[in-house]
């Protein structure tokens, strides 16, 4: 151990002894922490709420970056710029994915009287946000992935998602190209 001395006084015992009150002080107050945790928790409801809240803005912010592409979608379909511009989580290019969105727009038009356009349309999640338990990072993967949006009518976002429709999702959507519209009933 080496000794600090400054006019014959040995300072060691000294730093030692504020390191060990400071660690002890550390492990107090991340123990008086954890009690409150135990006492109270709605600190664990909070703590979750915050990290999903995080989880629901980047989702936001992903379907605010798909209409922007849909917007300026000639742009990315002429340009070969396009080929290095991508969505984050999508996990395709934005070439690949104007014409994926393209095709669901023209099956809609062919079986449906009411016909759909880029510009009459929103894009939005098959499965919604809130059907996902986005504390796990698999499942935001799952809801961003460009298989799990589709063009609708913005009357159509209106509706409730059941244990049967994510069945159908889980079976026939998930991970898979589905070009029909889904929309519950």
């Amino acid at each position: 151990m080496y000794l600090i001395q400054e006019g014959g006084r040995d300072y060691s015992l000294v730093l030692w002894t504020i390191i060990v009150l400071i660690v002890i002080i550390i492990f107090f107050f991340n123990l008086i922490f954890l009690i409150q945790i135990i006492k109270n928790d709605n600190l664990f409801i909070r703590i979750y709420n915050i990290m999903v809240n995080h989880i629901v803005y980047l989702t936001k912010l992903h379907k605010a970056e798909i209409n922007k592409v849909i917007k300026n979608r000639d742009f990315h379909l002429k340009s070969h710029y396009s080929q290095l511009y991508n969505i984050a989580y999508l996990n395709c290019d934005i070439r690949y994915y104007l014409r994926y969105i393209e095709k669901k727009i023209d099956l809609y038009n062919i079986k449906n009287k009411d016909k759909m356009t880029f510009d009459n349309c929103v894009i939005d999640y098959i499965k919604p946000i809130g059907a996902f338990n986005l504390g796990e990072p698999h499942n935001f993967l799952d809801l961003t992935n460009y298989k799990n949006t589709q063009p609708i009518f913005s009357s159509n976002k209106n509706y409730i998602w059941t244990d049967e429709d994510d069945a159908y999702w889980e079976k026939n959507i998930k991970d898979k190209e589905y070009f029909e519209l889904y929309i519950p009933d």
